[in-house]
């Protein structure tokens, strides 16, 4: 059991019921990886930390975001998540992401914002810049759920970080999203080919980076939010601006949603 430092609730009491009843990360550990852990042992599962030497190639695990790995062996046989119903891209074990999803206001506690793609500055939205910059060296390629490889599992998790909110203490779980990559992938092509269908654009097609970069460059450039059940939000993450969709919890295809108390939320 993670250690759990004295915190005030927002009348500036202690209540012991609350931090009992809360998932909270210490002080000196508010991290949305020991919150996503906490979650997943509850339900008997044993994440560990990603050691790259138990993936082929080496680091690359590392390189499309792999924070977590479960093996298969000791999913439990029940397996309360279902982990199993998606099959792994690396056999022996499910690979996890976990994901802030601290984005705005009470409204977003039901909605997921999921990074698409980091921005490029507008002088490489060009195919002829691009190849030249790759041909020197340069790193050019998607990162975020758009890429070619990815995790099996997407972790969203929103906490409060310092800020209690209501009955929810500073440092707690508000709630997360757990979902399997490959039909989150799927439904966020398909919302950006309704932007390029609606636009008489040809259908995104991930086949060559270079060319689907310059093909979600295009497809933002033709977003109008008025239309659409979701939103494309132009966000900085780590210092850098990235494409962000936000989604409607009851538009997602396939998802686990857990409450405050790291519990299943009725869906």
């Amino acid at each position: 059991m993670m250690k759990i430092e004295k915190v005030k609730d927002v009348s500036g009491k202690y209540s012991e019921n609350a931090r009992r009843n809360q998932f909270l990360s210490s002080r000196k550990d508010k991290d949305i990886m020991e919150l996503g852990r906490r979650i997943l042992r509850g339900f008997g599962y044993n994440p560990q930390p990603l050691c790259p030497e138990r993936l082929l190639d080496g680091c690359e695990g590392i390189e499309i975001g792999i924070d977590d790995i479960l093996s298969i062996r000791e999913i439990p046989g029940e397996d309360p998540l279902t982990f199993k119903r998606v099959k792994p891209f690396n056999e022996g074990f499910f690979s996890m992401d976990y994901r802030s999803n601290n984005f705005g206001s009470y409204d977003n506690d039901g909605h997921i914002f999921v990074k698409l793609m980091e921005f490029l500055p507008k002088k490489w939205y060009d195919k002829d810049v691009l190849l030249e910059k790759q041909s020197k060296g340069r790193d050019i390629k998607i990162k975020g759920i758009l890429s070619k490889r990815n995790p099996d599992y997407l972790f969203f998790i929103r906490n409060t970080y310092d800020k209690p909110r209501g009955s929810i203490l500073e440092n707690s779980l508000i709630n997360a999203y757990l979902l399997p990559v490959k039909s989150l992938k799927s439904q966020v092509i398909d919302n950006l080919n309704m932007i390029r269908d609606s636009n008489d654009a040809r259908p995104l097609k991930l086949d060559n980076e270079i060319d689907s970069i310059l093909d979600i460059y295009q497809t933002w450039q033709l977003y109008d939010k008025r239309h659409y059940d979701f939103e494309l939000i132009r966000a900085r993450d780590s210092n850098r601006p990235d494409l962000i969709m936000k989604i409607d919890k009851d538009n997602l295809l396939d998802y686990t949603l857990f409450n405050s108390n790291g519990e299943f939320n009725e869906i």
